[in-house]
């Protein structure tokens, strides 16, 4: 029922295009959530110091990024973009990978980078075309 009024649609002037980006997008982020945790907290054997503080960073980016694409504001698509990008990193990194309930980590990475990239690329020609003005 939300989705459906026109206060809030007219509040932040959105049409209906950009509403169904948007859901989209909160949709994407939502599934990619649990898999950002498992990599983020998953004990990774022989992992250095940076890889795991990359690894939280890649949960905070995510979970910033969806409190500011809920939000309606510009800086969480970058945080989402910036933690597909350190979840992808993690996915690719020759490590000593752990199995968390039947999953690696590298695959929950490599799942978190792919579902957080779908949730941001929508927005990227309409960011190209604002810079472009």
């Amino acid at each position: 029922p939300f989705d459906g009024q026109q206060a809030w649609r007219q509040r932040f002037h959105i049409d209906d295009n950009a509403r169904q980006r948007l859901g989209k997008a909160v949709i994407r982020a939502g599934v990619s959530l649990p898999y950002v945790i498992l990599y983020a907290l998953a004990p990774k054997p022989g992992s250095s110091a940076i890889e795991t503080i990359l690894a939280l960073a890649a949960a905070v980016f995510a979970f910033g990024g969806v409190y500011g694409l809920i939000k309606l504001r510009t800086w969480g698509i970058a945080a989402m973009t910036l933690a597909a990008g350190v979840c992808f990193v993690g996915a690719i990194e020759p490590h000593a990978a752990a199995s968390v309930g039947g999953m690696d980590t590298g695959a929950a990475a490599a799942v978190a980078a792919i579902a957080l990239a779908g949730a941001t690329l929508p927005f990227f020609r309409s960011f190209a075309r604002a810079l472009a003005r």
